[in-house]
């Protein structure tokens, strides 16, 4: 638990600072941004654990400032890890 809210407190920097696009990197913590998209009112990004290489899915809400972190699942519902 103590590493997804870390995962997520640093994805939040990344994208408070503006990062978008692809490969967006934190080297201090290890994880880095894949993948991001912009929608209507939110964005959403793929970000991965480099020590793990488990990813996670962010999305965060410009109308309204709230944000989400859930981990990524294989089909089989075991976490999607490298």
């Amino acid at each position: 638990m103590k590493k997804v809210l870390s995962l997520l407190s640093v994805a939040l920097v990344l994208v408070a600072c503006g990062t978008s696009g692809t490969n967006a990197s934190d080297n201090n913590t290890g994880t880095y941004i894949e993948n991001s998209d912009k929608y209507n009112s939110f964005y959403a990004y793929k970000i991965v654990d480099k020590e793990t290489g488990c990813k996670y899915l962010m999305t965060k809400n410009k109308s309204n400032g709230y944000n989400s972190l859930v981990q990524m699942l294989n089909s089989d519902g075991s976490p999607l890890c490298k």
